[in-house]
């Protein structure tokens, strides 16, 4: 089974996302990665965020655990201490890397039911919770089952 973390970062009412060109489709996808040999969920986070995006983080609480047959994401809330996003050191921004285009941006937290997310589970419970609790979002870790 392949587990993951994800960041949910949210700043002046918008989501950073990482928008992507593969294969001819255009998608986004909440940034992290797979969590390694003897790391937490929390490390692995902090680890990605760093090397991926270019930042130090706050690991505020975990929102969201979506299951599949085959994978386990964990979704955290957190906040930038510093750092500028899309200055790590990692060669996912590379406009001549193999695997296609990967590149962070701040979305406009209602236009994310127009754009092609993955995890789309997530995005509808983000936005409830948003409108809900604000900035803050839930008060309890919600588990959500994509085999059912």
């Amino acid at each position: 089974m392949r587990v993951s973390s994800r960041c949910v970062l949210i700043e002046n009412d918008k989501v950073l996302l990482i928008y992507r060109e593969k294969n001819d489709r255009i998608y986004y996808v909440f940034p992290g990665g797979g969590v390694e040999d003897g790391e937490t969920n929390e490390e692995c986070l902090i680890r990605e965020c760093r090397e991926e995006l270019g930042i130090k983080i706050n690991i505020i609480k975990q929102l969201y655990e979506v299951k599949g047959k085959d994978f386990l994401q964990h979704f955290f809330l957190i906040e930038r201490i510093s750092g500028k996003i899309g200055s790590g050191d990692a060669n996912e921004y590379d406009i001549n890397r193999v695997g296609g285009l990967q590149k962070p941006m701040f979305i406009d937290i209602n236009k994310l039911v127009d754009l092609d997310v993955v995890s789309r589970p997530i995005v509808e419970q983000l936005l409830n919770d948003y409108k809900k609790y604000g900035s803050g979002l839930g008060k309890e870790i919600i588990t959500i089952d994509e085999d059912k």
